[in-house]
């Protein structure tokens, strides 16, 4: 597949942390990617300091008063919030409201929530459907599965000349959204398939896509081996979108990686800018560069985009050629390597 082909395939999945659409997306993936592998820890193990979550399967989540239907997330996956408690009772509309999550800056649009540590429950829906709920009462029900069973992360190692190991790193997690992040697992799978293609390769490389922060912490620790060998990595979503490519800086801002990215960036010719640690969008970044990993890990996106975390991030959103521009800056990084 293409990266927009790959996108097409990937982002209507409901993809969580864990869950069957997860393991779907995976497989897509693995056929996708020569090398790949799937490995998985049990629900309630420990990794590090986190406990890995249950899976999540969402059955159904409805609002209901005056014999009509208000909210279905048959209708949208998003207007459940994401990993959502199981709840079935009348509340008041005091009490509905406490747990509706709207933006009024996007109105017409659901926005992406979730509950992934907070055991807690909830709608999302456009803020301009507020005016919908008059009544005083409401009949809400959300049938969900918390489960114990495989938590999932998918990766891919090309050995190079020299055991030294840079990761290619992305999230797959955001139920039904593209730029967020497939575009950033589009463009590392197309970068690395074609390192898989070179003869030869100076380093090794290492794909890895997880769902976010947590996927991180279950594979490194797993993995010591990896952080023994990293010498560096790149993280990378929402590439396919209007607006400049953005340069955030590892931890300690002036590594060999952070000058690569740069100069990755600056010989593209396209517009862009740098920030600090921690002042984009940052996710997995903070694990691998946290003390005692020490992988320095720069990333590159095109964050902030007035889609971001809502019903309005799908395929339609992408522009081919701005993701495009992404994976050529990305294939520049490796190349500069």
């Amino acid at each position: 597949m293409d990266m927009m082909a790959l996108l097409r395939a990937l982002a209507p999945l409901h993809r969580s942390l864990a869950c069957a659409a997860t393991d779907e997306a995976f497989e897509i993936l693995l056929r996708e990617v020569p090398g790949a592998r799937i490995e998985s820890l049990p629900s309630g193990s420990k990794a590090w300091t986190w406990t890995i979550p249950q899976r999540w399967e969402l059955e159904s989540a409805t609002v209901r008063a005056g014999g009509k239907t208000l909210i279905d997330a048959k209708e949208h996956h998003l207007h459940a919030v994401n990993y959502s408690q199981p709840f079935k009772g009348t509340v008041t509309r005091k009490e509905l409201l406490a747990h509706l999550h709207t933006n009024p800056k996007r109105p017409n649009a659901i926005p992406f929530m979730f509950h992934y540590y907070k055991k807690d429950w909830g709608f999302c829906v456009p803020h301009s459907w507020l005016k919908r709920f008059k009544a005083p009462s409401y009949d809400v029900e959300i049938r969900a599965r918390f489960e114990d069973g495989p938590f999932k992360t998918f990766s891919a190692f090309l050995p190079g000349r020299r055991s030294e190991t840079i990761v290619l790193a992305s999230n797959i997690c955001h139920p039904t959204q593209a730029n967020d992040s497939l575009t950033g697992v589009a463009a590392a799978v197309d970068v690395f398939k074609r390192l898989a293609a070179r003869t030869e390769r100076k380093y090794s490389y290492l794909l890895l896509v997880v769902p976010e922060t947590v996927g991180s912490v279950a594979y490194l620790s797993r993995h010591p081996e990896i952080i023994k060998d990293c010498v560096g990595a790149v993280f990378t979503e929402m590439l396919g979108t209007q607006g400049p490519l953005v340069l955030q800086k590892s931890r300690r801002g002036d590594t060999y990686w952070d000058a690569l990215l740069a100069a990755a960036l600056e010989g593209s010719g396209l517009k862009h800018k740098t920030v600090g640690w921690l002042e984009s969008a940052s996710n997995d970044e903070r694990v691998f560069d946290r003390p005692g990993v020490d992988i320095p890990p720069p990333s590159m996106t095109r964050y902030p985009y007035p889609e971001y975390h809502s019903s309005d991030d799908h395929v339609g959103l992408i522009d081919s050629k701005r993701l495009a521009e992404g994976r050529d800056v990305l294939q520049a990084f490796v190349d500069l390597a």
